[in-house]
């Protein structure tokens, strides 16, 4: 059966929106009367999730320049690191989902570069330098801040390096001769600074608020504002739908507790008002008493 070049991006980036670990694809129950043709290898695309497990650090990469570089010296630098996995001569799925990304962070008060790195990873073994450089100059024309040489990195390598890379993060995509396309699906995969793994997104619209926190759940603490810390007590992952989701219990704490803190606040300051009138009626009457005799 002939499949179109985008469909099985297309169709994988649908998964991927319905079902974050995409273990395993489970067709619909058929239609007895209406048997459809399943696209073949959607089997082989789709995301293992690995939290807590290490990338490989010590894998080689080429940057934009050419110039091999350690994993390591691009993740792992004290920063969390948003990882995307993509190829850059496609102009369909990739391009949605690079896009969506970059959307998403704009709408994050953090900047890449100062709080946070994104990596983009090419899984094409042929990918060369100057699309590489092409689709960072995108990116960063739409971002609009000054992300500097480290804010938005790029990286090609060879199969063994692309391949140790998904494998580590739970990764699955596959190269369709056919078509000369790869399938993928749509997963951004967030790293903690000593590189392991916090957080998975999925999907063709990320949200900022989402990727905030995803950011923050990353970052281990580390530069975080007192209202950074409030969202995170605030609100958890929903693995259900691979969104943060209001904790209702914990809103109701921190409401209590800000409610007990401004109750606090008034009775300090009508227990200092009271005792500055009494100071002020007993002046006034001793200044009295002193007229008087």
């Amino acid at each position: 059966m002939h499949v179109a070049p985008a469909t099985y991006g297309l169709v994988a980036a649908l998964l991927t929106l319905s079902s974050p670990a995409l273990a395993q694809y489970q067709p619909a129950r058929p239609d007895l009367s209406q048997r459809a043709m399943p696209v073949p290898g959607l089997d082989r695309i789709g995301v293992d999730e690995h939290l807590g497990a290490r990338v490989p650090l010590n894998l080689r990469f080429r940057d934009l320049e050419g110039r091999d570089v350690r994993l390591g010296d691009v993740v792992g630098t004290g920063r969390p690191t948003l990882l995307a996995f993509a190829y850059f001569r496609c102009t369909t799925i990739c391009s949605m989902f690079l896009d969506s990304v970059e959307r998403g962070l704009r709408d994050v008060p953090w900047t890449a570069g100062d709080q946070y790195d994104l990596v983009v990873v090419s899984i094409d073994p042929a990918e060369d330098v100057p699309r590489a450089r092409r689709k960072r100059a995108e990116l960063v024309a739409r971002y609009g801040r000054d992300v500097g040489a480290r804010g938005f990195r790029v990286l090609t390598g060879s199969q063994a390096s692309i391949d140790a890379l998904t494998r580590a993060a739970g990764y699955r995509y596959f190269y369709d001769e056919r078509q000369d396309q790869y399938a993928h699906p749509a997963a951004a995969v967030f790293l903690m600074p000593d590189g392991r793994i916090a957080r998975y997104l999925y999907g063709l619209d990320f949200q900022g608020f989402d990727m905030r926190l995803a950011l923050l759940e990353s970052s281990q603490g580390r530069s975080m504002r007192t209202t950074d810390h409030i969202l995170q007590y605030c609100y958890a992952f929903d693995p259900n739908s691979s969104t943060y989701t209001a904790q209702a219990m914990r809103i109701m704490q921190l409401g209590g507790l800000v409610t007990m803190m401004i109750m606090g606040a008034c009775f300090a300051y009508l227990r200092r008002r009271e005792r500055g009138n009494a100071r002020n009626a007993a002046s006034q009457s001793t200044q009295t008493f002193e007229v008087g005799v």
